[in-house]
């Protein structure tokens, strides 16, 4: 009997043990640092990557309380969205990206749900060779503007969409070159976001002096950008969601909007402009995409 209660007893010492360790390495997870790995902007130039590192950083810094210590890691590999997600996916080389969602991103990605640009970046406003803009003054619709080529890299998000409303498209490796080829007369018009537009053709002055944005006009093409983390990191994407979130409550969502978008959203002047929706299947259809500017407070 002595033998049997002693045989008995082993695996209970064993689990016992075992939940010993368990327990006494509580702390040590709670603690546990968390390591972000970003990408670097699609190119040298890219601006739009500091108000994105910014978000996160603010975001984790929200939750430390909660979560603990965290690093955030640059990946120096400049990678266009389709290779972003598959990095998502296999999560290894890269922990989040941003994007304007669409269906097969919601299903390669943990979704944050806070429209990071309250809409801005869903408004296009039109770059042109200087002296051209006239040609744009009187457009009202679709069909009046659909004579004009447009200039895009197949990467970008709205390629698909403007290809699905029947625009002529001249396809352009890189940014840098699109803008020469615009100054050349290969194509009429590139649209960019509102929130991108005045600090790209700033920054590209050495070959964008002689273009500018149409006064009169902006494209609305429904779209809202989130944050995707990829699905091998829950407990970070749980960390991120929160800050997010808490951040769209407090406030802080809001003044890193005013300080990176403001001065563009007060230029563009998108309340007297003639504002012609581009509809696109490649939005998800079960998000509202009424436009979200009017709530911004840095449209005021």
């Amino acid at each position: 009997m002595f033998r049997l209660e002693k045989e008995l007893t082993k695996p209970l010492c064993f689990f016992a043990y075992i939940s010993l360790l368990m327990i006494a390495s509580i702390p040590s997870l709670v603690n546990a640092k968390d390591i972000v790995i970003v990408n670097v902007g699609e190119s040298p130039q890219d601006n739009r990557i500091f108000f994105k590192n910014e978000l996160v950083k603010l975001a984790l810094e929200i939750t430390k309380e909660t979560y603990g210590e965290y690093e955030i890691v640059e990946n120096s590999q400049r990678m266009n969205i389709s290779r972003a997600f598959r990095e998502l996916e296999k999560g290894e080389n890269l922990t989040l990206t941003f994007a304007h969602t669409r269906e097969e991103f919601e299903q390669k990605a943990l979704v944050v749900r806070v429209p990071l640009r309250r809409g801005i970046d869903a408004f296009r406003l039109l770059v042109v060779k200087k002296g051209q803009e006239k040609n744009f003054s009187n457009i009202k619709s679709l069909e009046e503007l659909k004579p004009f080529k447009v200039g895009l890299s197949p990467n970008w998000s709205t390629y698909k969409i403007m290809q699905e409303n029947g625009f002529d498209i001249v396809d352009s490796p890189n940014y840098a070159t699109m803008l020469k080829m615009l100054e050349r007369g290969r194509f009429d018009f590139v649209p960019r976001a509102l929130n991108e537009v005045y600090d790209e053709l700033k920054r590209y002055q050495a070959v964008s002096d002689g273009l500018v944005v149409v006064p009169d006009i902006a494209l609305y093409i429904p779209s809202v950008s989130f944050m995707f983390v990829s699905p091998k990191e829950p407990r970070i994407f749980q960390r991120l969601n929160s800050g997010l979130h808490a951040m769209s409550i407090n406030g802080q969502l809001q003044d890193l909007l005013d300080k990176y978008h403001r001065d563009s959203v007060l230029k563009a002047k998108i309340q007297n402009r003639h504002i012609i929706t581009l509809e696109h299947s490649e939005f998800p259809v079960f998000i509202p995409h009424e436009p979200l500017l009017k709530e911004c407070d840095c449209a005021k």
